[in-house]
């Protein structure tokens, strides 16, 4: 094997804060991983964990995002808004300008439109890949990187397990979509919210397998896709989950560091 151990993370939206909150629980208990991949939220995550930010310092940026500055609407067209913001402030915070650039090596899920595939994204500049794993169908336009389109990669894999198969000892998978039981909660936004994330957990439910540890906080479920105000809070209950989660494994020196 390539590596001793990788993480993967999930995409879904605000919910990928968490992200940082499990990676600071995961550092606590002396699990650092030697490779990466994410898809969307989780690419996000994955590139400034990458770039070495702490996860107090990922919190830090994600507290300070503004969704009206980063997407600007666009008029109705092939995507709604445009990401120019979220990219200006993308290239502001990450300090690699390609993934050789990165401290821990690092993949991100696309899905090509023109292909109806997943691409796996690990060499050459990073930001187009990033923006473009983000690019929510309908609500972000597509993205063009050597002549054809890409979307986000949740929409095929959101789980990206795949590039660390058969590379890596070790795989603990994220994944930050649980889905709400409540039935009762009928408004329009709920049942949108509902509808992407069965279409998301779908999509992954196979490759849970693949992941000898797997982590899913569950309290994540009420929170809603795009609510911004509640990164503290989420990052809190991934932190908090995960620390519960691992002091119940009985195996984790196989993840930690010599």
């Amino acid at each position: 094997m390539d590596y001793s151990t990788g993480i993967v993370f999930s995409g879904g939206g605000v919910r990928g804060f968490a992200h940082a909150g499990v990676l600071k629980a995961l550092e606590e208990h002396g699990i650092f991983p030697d490779v990466l991949s994410g898809v969307s939220a989780g690419a996000m995550a994955g590139v400034l964990y990458a770039d070495g930010y702490t996860p107090d310092e990922m919190l830090e940026i994600f507290l300070h995002l503004d969704l009206y500055k980063l997407l600007k609407f666009r008029g109705f067209k092939l995507g709604l808004l445009s990401p120019d913001g979220l990219r200006k402030l993308l290239a502001k915070h990450i300090r690699a300008k390609s993934f050789e650039d990165l401290k821990i090596p690092m993949t991100i899920a696309c899905t090509n439109l023109d292909l109806a595939q997943t691409v796996y994204f690990n060499e050459g500049p990073i930001l187009d890949p990033l923006i473009a794993s983000i690019a929510f169908p309908f609500l972000i336009k597509p993205q063009l990187i050597n002549g054809q389109h890409f979307v986000d990669g949740g929409l095929m894999n959101n789980l990206p397990v795949q590039p660390l198969i058969g590379h890596v000892k070790n795989i603990i998978g994220i994944h930050v979509n649980p889905i709400h039981q409540e039935a009762n909660k009928k408004s329009t936004g709920t049942y949108f919210d509902k509808i992407i994330h069965l279409g998301l957990r779908a999509n992954m439910l196979n490759h849970i397998p693949s992941c000898n540890l797997f982590i899913e906080p569950p309290e994540l479920s009420a929170f809603h896709l795009l609510k911004l105000s509640s990164a503290k809070e989420i990052f809190e209950k991934g932190y908090t989950y995960t620390c519960s989660f691992l002091e119940k494994q009985d195996n984790l020196k196989r993840y930690q560091r010599a």
